[in-house]
C-alpha cells in the first residue's frame, strides 16, 4: 500500500512539473528566445542621440560625456534604430522618441558590428531598464513654470492665479515629468480666483492649474 502511495505521489510531482513548464509565462519564454537569437548585446547608458542612432557605453572615465570618445569607458556602440527595431519597457512597446539620454538600456542584435570605437551596428531590440531621474526647476519671469530646464524664460506679466503658487506649491517629479504639486491652500486660492474672474483665467499658460486645483479640492 505504501509503495502505491509513493508511486502515485511521484507521478503527481512529475505531472506538475510538466504543467509548470508548459504554461511558463510567454514573456519569459520570449525573452529567452531573444537572448538566443540576438547573441551580441550591450548593457549601458545612452550618452548620445543623433538622427536615428543612439550611442551606448558601459560607463564614463570622467564625470560627464563631453562628446569626446575618450570619455567613454568599456564597450561603446552607435546603434541605428530602424523600423524593425523593437523598443520596449517592461514588455510594453515604446517608440524611438521615448529614448532619452541618461537611460539605462540593454540592446540586442544579430547583425554584424563595424569594428571601430565606438562600434557601429543596427539594433534589433532595445530594452529600457531604467529611466534617468530628472531634476525639476522653477523658472519663468514670475516663477510660474515648473520644468526640467534650469534656464527657461517667459514673458513678464501678472497672470491670474500666479500668486497662488506661493502658497505651499512645489515643483516635483511626477511620473518622470516635472509638474506643480498644489497644496490645499494653493488649490483653494486658484478656485477662489476662478470664482472671482470667471473661466477666462484658464486661457493663460498656467490656466491648466485651475482644473488641477479642483482635483485637489473635491
Amino acid at each position: 500500500m505504501n509503495k502505491n502511495i509513493i508511486i502515485i505521489t511521484l507521478i503527481i510531482i512529475f505531472l506538475c512539473g510538466i504543467f509548470i513548464l508548459t504554461f511558463k509565462e510567454p514573456n519569459q519564454i520570449n525573452n529567452e528566445i531573444d537572448e538566443q537569437e540576438n547573441q551580441y548585446y550591450i548593457k549601458g547608458t545612452i550618452y548620445g542621440i543623433e538622427g536615428k542612432r543612439i550611442l551606448i557605453a558601459e560607463g564614463l572615465t570622467s564625470e560627464k560625456y563631453t562628446g569626446d570618445f575618450k570619455d567613454l569607458e568599456g564597450r561603446a556602440v552607435w546603434f541605428t534604430i530602424n523600423e524593425q527595431t523593437e523598443v520596449k519597457h517592461e514588455s510594453t512597446s515604446q517608440s524611438f522618441d521615448s529614448l532619452e539620454i541618461g537611460m539605462n538600456v540593454k540592446v540586442l542584435t544579430s547583425g554584424l558590428m563595424l569594428e571601430s570605437y565606438p562600434e557601429q551596428g543596427s539594433a534589433d531590440i532595445v530594452i529600457i531598464e531604467k529611466y534617468p531621474e530628472k531634476k525639476c526647476y522653477i523658472g519663468g519671469c514670475g516663477g510660474e513654470i515648473c520644468s526640467d530646464q534650469s534656464d527657461i524664460i517667459s514673458t513678464c506679466e501678472l497672470l491670474p492665479g500666479m500668486e497662488c503658487l506661493k502658497k505651499g506649491s512645489s515643483c516635483k517629479l511626477v511620473n518622470n515629468e516635472c509638474a506643480w504639486v498644489l497644496s490645499k491652500s494653493a488649490a483653494q486660492c486658484f478656485i477662489q480666483v476662478e470664482n472671482t474672474y470667471g473661466e477666462e483665467v484658464k486661457n493663460s499658460r498656467i490656466g491648466y492649474l485651475f482644473d488641477k486645483a479642483r482635483q485637489v479640492i473635491k
